[in-house]
């Protein structure tokens, strides 16, 4: 480093250090004469830009960021020490919060991340504000890092004009094809320990902040080891807060009085789980009533408002509308209010997390639900077919749909997507190599949706067995025998047999075959042809067309002379078809009778005769030649 950088760095140091004795100073005085310090604060920051973020470009800049945000910080916390209001602790909060640019927290889960930035902030300020100060000179600069990258053959480009081909030239490591083509991200200076500690300051190498300086995400582990090994180490002078941990741990939010706190029980005032006992309670006691509220409201759901129906579902859904409400006003009340902290707010934040997406997946499920029963419901899909299948794929998306929201709520968890994918992956091999005859029932589920060899409601046979259908399902159909059993067929097995729809004709048609004696005359048979197609066609349930009914002799069997009778019947229905038949049977009864003739039976004629030619040849000659 040459000597004005040197010196430009040191008016740095001492600028910063004047500015924040004049912050100290301003708030003392505004404390004393009762005039709101926010004014203050407000004048001395009027240049300042509210959006630009913290500088990260160098590993100093990065420390420099962190040691301003801990200036800052103090203001805003003796600010409102002396003024709990609303605004005092927003102002603060979006202090700490902030600094959150300033740590890798690639390992740390989305639920826990602000507990994890605002416990970071307080163990490494303490630890800044307890070891000797490190050297400024020490830590790499802007001026540093491009010069590493220079080193390195890189190039830093500034330009929107520059090509491929000028970075090709120019052999540098630029990444082509963006807007404003950027250095790789691991060139250059990767990684900078503080000396005299382990505290690294390392440079995404991805993502959208690549390039960055932050704190390392072994660092952020390693903090509250490192905090506790400096406990006993003494501040530094000129240190307002002297305890961030420790005043994080017992701070709380403007809702809760001062008074309130200090007339506090000292037992409630020990450390459980890194936490006052007081919080503990107040968490377990808060997060626990969101739970028994959602489970009595949900029971009055159920006992007098849930069904079925549309409203019902509507009902249903407050259910988890109100879990998600209460679990949400929780967490916000006991992270802006009681402050909990600790293993203890991670625990909470996971069960926060675990139920506001079992909120979300249980809303999902009920809605695409009363979505498909509307749809089953409404005139557009009148057909039981189609309503029915609308809520099979109803159910399936559903199911789907949790599944996905499942796999996000893990993902806030912490758990890492490329190993749910890979676990999603092996699951649905192995489910695939489990079911595969519910995977083929499925297909041929829809299968039958799209070929509709018959309906709900409609009257079949599978194979020998006959029934009515009662629901088509993604796996399975269902169909009650005349017995009023219910058999339960796979949709599989249903598309490879041979199936009658009876429900499908237009009519029923009735087929005898009659035998009258042989005794019988021809007039006799002519009139009984001729007088059962006159009575058939008067019948008013029997179809009159020109070549039905039919009454015809068909064959002279072995006892009988055979009269086939047909006839269609205007019915679907087999009981009703059988009554009709009954009717038929009879009138052609009374016809063959009233003819004069009758019904034969299997019978058997035995003729008993003397074959007259044999007894000729028998009887001995009285004459002829050689007769004596």
């Amino acid at each position: 480093m040459n000597r004005q950088h040197l010196e430009a760095r040191s008016r740095t140091k001492t600028g910063r250090t004047l500015v924040s004795m004049v912050r100290l100073f301003l708030i003392v005085l505004t404390a004393a004469i009762g005039v709101g310090v926010s004014t203050a604060v407000a004048n001395e920051s009027d240049d300042a830009n509210p959006l630009q973020p913290l500088d990260t470009s160098s590993p100093e800049a990065t420390y420099l960021s962190f040691i301003d945000q801990v200036a800052l910080a103090e203001e805003l916390y003796v600010q409102y020490q002396r003024n709990r209001s609303e605004s005092t602790q927003k102002a603060l909060a979006d202090a700490l919060s902030g600094t959150g640019r300033l740590f890798d927290l690639s390992d740390v889960a989305t639920a826990n991340k602000d507990e994890v930035i605002v416990a970071s902030f307080g163990r490494l300020a303490d630890i800044f504000n307890r070891i000797p100060e490190p050297d400024l000179e020490d830590f790499p600069n802007a001026d540093d890092v491009k010069e590493a990258q220079l080193s390195n053959g890189d190039v830093f480009v500034e330009s929107d004009a520059t090509t491929t081909a000028d970075v090709t030239a120019a052999g540098s490591d630029i990444v082509a094809g963006a807007s404003e083509p950027r250095l790789r991200p691991s060139a250059g200076i990767e990684r900078y320990v503080i000396p005299g500690t382990e505290i690294t300051i390392v440079r995404l190498a991805v993502g959208a902040r690549a390039g960055d300086y932050v704190f390392s995400a072994s660092t952020v582990t390693g903090l509250k080891g490192w905090r506790q090994a400096v406990s006993d180490l003494p501040v530094r002078e000129g240190v307002i807060v002297k305890n961030w941990v420790n005043e994080i741990t017992n701070a709380t939010g403007y809702w809760i009085p001062q008074w309130l706190l200090d007339a506090m029980p000292e037992p409630l005032k020990t450390q459980v789980f890194g936490i006052p006992l007081w919080k503990l309670i107040a968490d377990i006691l808060i997060i626990a009533g969101a739970f028994i509220c959602t489970w009595l409201w949900r029971h009055f759901v159920v006992s007098k408002r849930a069904d079925d129906s549309l409203r019902g579902y509507r009902w249903k859904l407050t259910t988890p509308v109100v879990l998600l409400v209460l679990v949400a006003s929780a967490q916000k009340f006991l992270n802006e209010q009681i402050n909990h902290s600790g293993e203890v707010a991670s625990m909470v934040n996971v069960v926060v997390t675990v139920a506001t997406w079992t909120a979300f997946a249980w809303i999902f499920w009920l809605g695409s639900s009363m979505v498909s029963r509307w749809l089953a419901d409404s005139p557009r899909f009148g057909d039981k077919d189609e309503s029915h299948f609308t809520r099979v794929i109803g159910k399936v998306v559903s199911v789907i749909g949790v599944m996905v929201i499942g796999w996000f709520g893990l993902t806030k968890l912490g758990v890492s997507s490329i190993g749910l994918g890979i676990g999603a992956g092996v699951f649905a091999l192995a489910i695939s190599l489990a079911a595969t005859g519910t995977l083929e029932n499925l297909i041929g589920g829809i299968t039958l949706y799209a070929d509709k060899p018959f309906s709900v409601d409609d009257k079949i046979t599978v194979d020998t067995d006959y029934g009515t259908v009662e629901e088509i399902g993604p796996r399975s159909t269902s169909i009650r025998k005349l017995d009023d059993t219910v058999m339960i067929l796979p949709n599989s097995k249903i598309s490879g047999l041979k199936t009658t729809n009876f429900s499908a004709r237009r009519h029923m048609e009735f087929c005898h075959v009659i035998g009258v004696r042989y005794e019988t005359t021809a007039d006799q048979l002519r009139n009984i042809v001729d007088l059962a197609d006159q009575r058939l066609r008067e019948h008013p349930r029997v179809l009159d067309q020109v070549e039905y009914p039919r009454v015809l002799i068909t064959n002279f069997g072995e006892s009988s002379i055979d009269i086939e009778v047909r006839a269609r019947v205007t019915t679907q229905e087999l009981f009703d078809f059988q009554v009709v038949q009954q009717d038929l049977l009879l009138i052609v009864l009374d016809v063959v009778e009233s003819a004069g003739s009758g019904i034969a039976f299997p019978s058997t004629t035995m003729y008993i005769t003397q074959d007259e030619g044999l007894r000729e040849q028998d009887e001995p000659q009285t004459s002829g030649p050689g007769v004596s």
